[in-house]
């Protein structure tokens, strides 16, 4: 009896509550474990699961301080030199590109892709014939640029 009414009282007032000592945190701990070890399908070294369980909990309160940064260089960032180099980067252009194509080199191309170009010129052909194709697409790009 004296110990429940001295001592408990005691403990009270050094430990700032009896919030401490009802073990909540370790049940909180328990339920984790619990879950993960329910959860988890390799079911062999849970016990060393649990213990990096709890070291990570414990380590996801703290952390990192920010890293001071002092920007030294003052007319960079504040008087427009950071816009100025951002202006002198080169960009990825989607715009067309003001420089005129070269003829189509018909030498080079397959029967097929001479069918498609002469159709672009808007010349109807069922020829599969190499050489006449190739002609015909020369003829046709001549008669469109003196046009």
């Amino acid at each position: 009896m004296h110990i429940l009414c001295h001592h408990a009282a005691q403990k009270h007032v050094e430990a700032d509550g009896l919030g401490k000592f009802s073990s909540q945190g370790l049940e909180k701990k328990n339920d984790i474990l619990k879950h993960l070890y329910h959860a988890r399908s390799n079911k062999w070294d849970s016990a060393a699961d649990a213990v990096r369980l709890c070291k990570r909990l414990e380590d996801s309160s703290c952390e990192r301080s920010k890293r001071p940064y002092n920007k030294a260089d003052i007319e960079y960032w504040h008087e427009g030199g950071i816009i100025e180099s951002r202006k002198r980067r080169q960009r990825i252009s989607v715009a067309p590109s003001t420089k005129t194509p070269d003829a189509p080199n018909f030498e080079s191309m397959t029967p097929g892709e001479l069918r498609t170009e002469l159709a672009a010129l808007g010349v109807q052909t069922t020829s599969k014939n190499l050489k006449r194709l190739r002609m015909m697409a020369s003829q046709a790009a001549k008669g469109k640029e003196s046009q």
